[in-house]
């Protein structure tokens, strides 16, 4: 299509009717020369509708090309994000000077202009910045984004020195999320120690979403689940608290061993799942039918600690990151019902089987693969239901996770519990 319509682009004579949809011609299909395409477009363009072309030739043009962006709008955040961006999917920075390219959206006083560019500073590693990052952070004057992208930035620009400042955040700070943000940072350069703050955040935590946060820093890096486990092992975890971690991480898709034993200790409930056994489930199957209570059922299914809906859908309602629920009942016969509810490996139903990835830098990535095109591998993150980019050349290790429904996670049901839990399920036809 692209050779009927790009040689008269090119040349001036395609005129469209919103500049909305030239951009898009050029952007999904203007080939190798889109980037000049873009370039021509500029020249020919008023300079007060030229932000969404600067914003293509950001996303898809080389290294002068973004230097040209970034100098002509120099503190637009949208252009600033699309550069970070740039800069994670293909590893490509703009040309010249990057501290006199920065200068005018480190120098905003508009916070989202102000963190885009810190952003920036950490993922293009510019130094000369260090002491103005770490005056924003100390700051607290500082708008909150701000100041968490700055401490971020800190363990980048300082390395092992910024240990003992981010410490001393995370420990003595009087803002909670500022205390996360200083331990989030510091678990590049020193994962114990940082455990140990979260650790003390996590006994307390006010919420499901509070401890997702919290989580987050652990799960994504290699090993972290193991070490914050034991740090958790330490402090005193409130009841309260020990369920909003069980929530999180099952609706995350993560079933951590060590961290699971040590929530299950405090809530009082037996870990693991119960072995596969044939006449287990005839006999489950036969008390279904006999004695279920499809009502009871139900509450069970939406009961806190189980959290059935953070991850499935029923009847239009609840969580993506599992199969829809809605007619699973004359989908499934009853005895495949229990093996999917007791050991879901068995019964995994098609594109959902999940993978975990670790790059080089001990990150880890969890979720569904999309699609793997120009050394990108496209993975839809089970938390937060993102696509990320992950690119092939840093990937150490990957592994075929199977199903993300964590093991065990009915174990703390009673036989009669389950029993109506499995009725409810089967009585789910889409009526």
């Amino acid at each position: 299509m692209a050779d009927f319509w790009l040689p008269a682009l090119q040349a001036g004579k395609l005129t469209l009717n919103k500049q909305s949809y030239l951009i898009y011609l050029v952007r999904n299909h203007g080939g190798p020369e889109a980037a000049e395409t873009v370039t021509r477009l500029l020249e020919r363009t008023p300079a007060e509708s030229q932000a969404e072309l600067y914003l293509v030739l950001a996303q898809i043009g080389d290294a002068s090309d973004l230097e040209n962006a970034l100098k002509a709008l120099p503190t637009n955040p949208d252009l600033l994000t699309a550069l970070y961006e740039t800069q994670v999917e293909r590893k490509l920075r703009p040309a010249g000077e990057l501290f006199m390219l920065l200068q005018p959206a480190m120098s905003s006083e508009d916070p989202e202009v102000l963190a885009a560019a810190i952003h920036l500073v950490e993922a293009w590693k510019v130094g000369t910045f260090a002491s103005k990052v770490r005056q924003l952070a100390e700051d607290s004057r500082t708008d909150k984004s701000v100041r968490h992208r700055a401490l971020s930035a800190l363990a980048r620009l300082d390395g092992d020195r910024a240990v003992a400042f981010l410490s001393r955040f995370a420990e003595n700070s009087s803002d909670r999320s500022d205390r996360h943000a200083a331990s989030d940072a510091l678990a590049s350069l020193d994962l114990e120690q940082a455990a140990t703050y979260s650790a003390e955040l996590l006994a307390d935590c006010q919420s499901e979403a509070e401890a997702g946060e919290i989580l987050s820093t652990y799960l994504s890096r290699r090993g972290g689940s193991e070490v914050l486990a034991t740090a958790l092992d330490q402090v005193r975890l409130d009841p309260y608290a020990a369920a909003f971690i069980s929530q999180s991480l099952t609706r995350s898709g993560r079933s951590d061993v060590q961290l699971m034993a040590v929530v299950n200790e405090t809530l009082g409930l037996q870990a693991g799942a119960t072995e596969y056994s044939k006449q287990f489930v005839d006999e489950l199957v036969s008390e279904v039918e006999s004695f279920g209570n499809a009502e009871r059922g139900k509450e069970i299914y939406h009961s806190p600690l189980l959290n059935c809906a953070a991850c499935h859908q029923l009847n239009g309602e609840g969580g993506v990151i599992g199969p829809k629920l809605t007619t699973v009942g004359s989908g499934l016969s009853t005895d495949l019902l229990v093996e999917s509810v007791l050991w879901p490996s068995r019964q995994l139903k098609e594109g959902y089987f999940s993978v975990n990835v670790t790059t080089k830098d001990g990150r880890l990535y969890s979720g569904y693969r999309q699609r793997e095109e120009n050394g990108v591998l496209w993975l839809k993150d089970i938390a937060t239901q993102q696509t990320v980019p992950v690119q092939l050349d840093d990937i150490v290790e990957r592994n075929n996770v199977g199903t993300l429904m964590p093991v065990g996670l009915t174990a703390s049901l009673s036989r009669e519990e389950l029993r109506d839990l499995i009725r409810f399920l089967s009585e789910q036809r889409g009526n």
